[in-house]
């Protein structure tokens, strides 16, 4: 047992000796190039091998079923018509002076320094008094949803 042991022993300590005599290779990929490292390649460089982590490819897009439906793009014009002169937050209601008429009802495009929002017109006031059509040149008041400040452009969206 002991003797079959001993040579158990001997047959290791041989096999270690091979590794450590032959070169150390490892393959390190640089600049897309499969490179073998051996120790004296190292001790050359001085610096330890290093290899680069693959990068994750993102697969393309799946292009979306026959069965989902995907809406045209359509041009919208959008036509200056007034630009606002004063806004009461207390109520949010905003001042504009027209360069043409706008309607009850009308999709608006409100577009400044801070504000950038659509709206639909839902209340146009004149001197306190609701009306359905303002007309160019007035100064009328507007419920907007969000602040508006002074000299804001008003759009009208024609689709």
């Amino acid at each position: 047992m002991a003797l079959l042991g001993m040579l158990k022993g001997l047959f290791k300590s041989g096999e270690e000796e091979a590794k450590s005599a032959a070169p150390k290779v490892k393959k390190v990929k640089k600049a897309g190039k499969a490179v073998a490292v051996t120790k004296k390649n190292t001790l050359k460089t001085g610096k330890k091998p290093t290899a680069k982590k693959a990068q994750k490819i993102k697969a393309p897009a799946k292009a979306k079923s026959a069965g989902s439906r995907i809406k045209p793009l359509v041009a919208v014009e959008e036509t200056a018509i007034g630009k606002i002169t004063h806004y009461f937050g207390n109520i949010s209601v905003g001042i504009i002076k027209l360069k043409s008429a706008l309607t009850v009802g009308d999709k608006i495009h409100i577009k400044g320094a801070h504000a950038d929002f659509k709206q639909t017109v839902t209340s146009i006031q004149l001197n306190h008094q609701s009306i359905p059509i303002a007309v160019k040149g007035k100064e009328v008041g507007i419920k907007v949803g969000k602040r508006v400040h002074k000299r804001d452009i008003v759009y009208k969206i024609n689709e």
